[in-house]
């Protein structure tokens, strides 16, 4: 449906403004379809709210919130995962707790148009790997089914990391969104 869209709109809103052209000399006409529509969208945003589609990042990070530690590191992947995650961990009062690696902006200066949907650098690993004992990574996509470790990192960077640390913890949210924490050996 995308594609077409950009040529499909113009049409619709030709279309739609025909109807509600024709819809204002019939004032009762034009009363049922404006109360048909908000029947509509109303069903929608009750939808939406009751069982919303898309990522559950307020329970990834409560579970990141209620276990997190003073100095542990947290990575993002891709870079956009951090928009929805750092609002979730403000309002669980965890942003004291973690120190963003990746992106590596202080909390509260990284947002939206500041993502590229960018992987995880190496540099990151390595800082992450040198400078703290808890490593957090959130990360959204689809599992690697031959190796989980594979999930979040691929070989060069679970090289840096399989020498020091362990996967202590790795839980799935609906998403796809998954939380890992590596701990020091």
């Amino acid at each position: 449906i995308g594609r077409y869209g950009l040529w499909s709109v113009p049409a619709a809103c030709v279309l739609l403004g025909m109807v509600t052209a024709s819809l204002v000399r019939r004032p009762a006409l034009l009363v049922a379809v404006a109360v048909v529509l908000a029947a509509l969208a109303g069903r929608g945003v009750l939808k939406w709210y009751d069982d919303p589609s898309g990522e559950d990042y307020r329970a990834a990070m409560r579970f990141v919130a209620e276990r997190a530690e003073p100095g542990d590191a947290i990575i993002f992947t891709p870079d956009e995962v951090r928009i929805p995650s750092e609002d979730y961990l403000n309002r669980f009062d965890a942003l004291g707790h973690l120190t963003p690696v990746f992106p590596d902006a202080p909390f509260g200066r990284w947002g939206t148009g500041d993502h590229d949907v960018a992987g995880v650098p190496l540099a990151s690993v390595r800082a992450a790997r040198d400078g703290y004992d808890t490593i957090w990574v959130v990360r959204f996509g689809r599992d690697n089914e031959n190796d989980p470790r594979f999930d979040v990192f691929d070989e060069e960077h679970l090289q840096l990391l399989d020498d020091d640390f362990r996967v202590e913890q790795r839980e799935r949210f609906r998403g796809p969104v998954t939380v890992f924490r590596y701990v020091r050996r």
